[in-house]
């Protein structure tokens, strides 16, 4: 349980940079 927990963490720590990215580029 606690390693999808933390394989969705990761994923969403990684959606939330590439959103930063994306707002500064845009």
């Amino acid at each position: 349980m606690s390693q999808i927990c933390d394989s969705l963490n990761m994923s969403y720590r990684q959606a939330s940079i590439a959103a930063e990215i994306a707002v500064q580029i845009l």
